[in-house]
């Protein structure tokens, strides 16, 4: 917009441009503050515009929904953390570790992410169900208020394979589950895990868990 400006000042002209959508437009009298106010009151209108028109109203019903999904899912989770018992370790040392070295958000978060899941499993599996089928929906779950990445979700079965009690049971159906060939039964004869992106996890010291 400054160029905008400075150019209708120098050539004495009427300079016209578009910003994300929006019509500028610079006089030889006009200052960088009128054109970006004028740039600001348009985007404005644009935005009112599309939030009341159908459209809008329907992506902001779609918005209110998956909000209340999600209340509901994280209260849901809640509940069932509030009466699961502590993830059962293996290897407790080694889950020290990992919890150690990933105090940041990111690395927290897939901490996080794999001491739920692995709660949840395991309610669902003192309660009668497989792994297998409990996996999934238990996922989903311990996800809520979290929102991994799929590498995350790599990472969380990496650090479970490690320390968990029910962890080789976890590899072995997370890497069939998400082979598209034979890479899923490789890597479970290697001891590795498949990750999302469908790459190679060999068997991670605790250092080598997300950070």
């Amino acid at each position: 917009m400054r160029r905008c400006v400075e150019t209708a000042r120098a050539d004495g002209v009427e300079v016209r441009a578009e910003f994300n959508g929006v019509d500028v437009v610079a006089t030889p009298t006009s200052t960088e503050g009128d054109v970006r106010q004028a740039w600001s009151d348009a985007m404005e209108r644009k935005a009112r515009e599309w939030r009341e028109s159908p459209a809008g109203k329907q992506a902001a019903a779609e918005g209110e929904r998956r909000q209340r999904e999600e209340r509901e899912r994280a209260a849901t989770t809640t509940a069932k953390l509030a009466i699961a018992p502590p993830i059962a370790l293996r290897d407790p040392d080694w889950w020290a570790t990992a919890v150690r070295v990933n105090s940041d958000p990111y690395g927290g978060a897939a901490i996080r992410f794999s001491e739920r899941w692995a709660r949840l499993m395991q309610v669902e599996m003192a309660a009668g169900s497989t792994l297998p089928d409990c996996a999934d929906k238990a996922s989903s779950a311990a996800d809520a208020g979290i929102g991994i990445t799929g590498f995350m979700y790599g990472c969380a079965v990496s650090i479970l394979a490690q320390c968990w009690e029910h962890g080789e049971e976890l590899r072995r159906w997370h890497n069939l589950k998400t082979q598209v060939r034979d890479e899923g039964e490789r890597a479970n004869e290697s001891g590795g895990v498949l990750n999302p992106a469908l790459l190679t996890i060999g068997p991670p010291t605790p250092t080598d868990a997300p950070r």
